[in-house]
C-alpha cells in the first residue's frame, strides 16, 4: 500500500492529521458497518496518524446529527454545515444532492485541493461523521473524483460503479 501524497500546506491536513506519539492510542469509538472508499487509495505517512474524530468535530463545531429524507440529503446537510468552518470552505466548494433516474448521490466541487487529497480527506470526514453519529443509516459509499468535482454515491463495498454514478 502506498503512502498518502499529503500536502502539508493544505489547511485541512493540519486538522485531520497529527504526529504519531511514541505511545500511539487507538480511538475508543466503534467502527462503522459500511465501506467507504475513495478513488485514490493509500495510507498516511508512518510519522502521522489520524486526529481524534471528536477533536476534529469540535473544531468544526459539529454537535448534532443530520437527518434527511435519504442518506444523501443527510450527507448534503452535513457537508454544508462543515463548510461553515473556513478551512472546509476553502477546501470544498458547492455541495449538491442529485437524483437522476434512480442514480442518487452528492456532488462536491473542489476548491483549493488537488483531486487525490480532496477524495481522501472527504472519505475521512464521512467516516468520522458515521463514527460520531452525525450521519446514520448509511450504506457502502464511493468517493469518486471526476475532474474538479467529487461524486459520493452508493456502491457495494465501495467499488467504482460508473453505471450507478450520477452524471456530473
Amino acid at each position: 500500500m502506498t503512502n498518502y501524497a499529503i500536502n502539508p500546506v493544505d489547511p485541512i491536513y493540519r486538522m485531520l492529521f497529527e504526529e504519531r506519539s511514541s505511545q500511539s492510542e487507538k480511538d475508543d469509538l466503534p467502527g462503522i458497518p459500511y465501506t467507504i472508499r475513495a478513488s485514490f487509495r493509500g495510507r498516511p505517512n508512518k510519522e502521522l496518524k489520524l486526529a481524534d474524530p471528536r477533536e476534529v468535530f469540535k473544531k468544526l463545531n459539529i454537535t448534532k446529527s443530520f437527518p434527511g429524507k435519504t442518506l444523501f440529503h443527510s450527507i448534503e446537510n452535513f457537508l454544508n454545515a462543515t463548510k461553515q468552518h473556513p478551512i472546509i470552505s476553502q477546501s470544498y466548494g458547492n455541495v449538491k444532492k442529485v437524483d437522476e433516474g434512480g442514480k442518487q448521490g452528492v456532488i462536491v466541487d473542489l476548491n483549493k485541493l488537488d483531486e487525490k487529497n480532496g477524495a481522501r480527506y472527504m472519505r475521512i470526514l464521512l467516516i468520522y461523521a458515521f463514527k460520531l453519529g452525525a450521519l446514520r443509516n448509511g450504506e457502502d459509499l464511493r468517493v469518486q473524483n471526476v475532474g474538479d468535482k467529487l461524486v459520493i454515491y452508493p456502491s457495494k463495498n465501495g467499488v467504482n460503479r460508473p453505471k450507478k454514478q450520477p452524471n456530473v
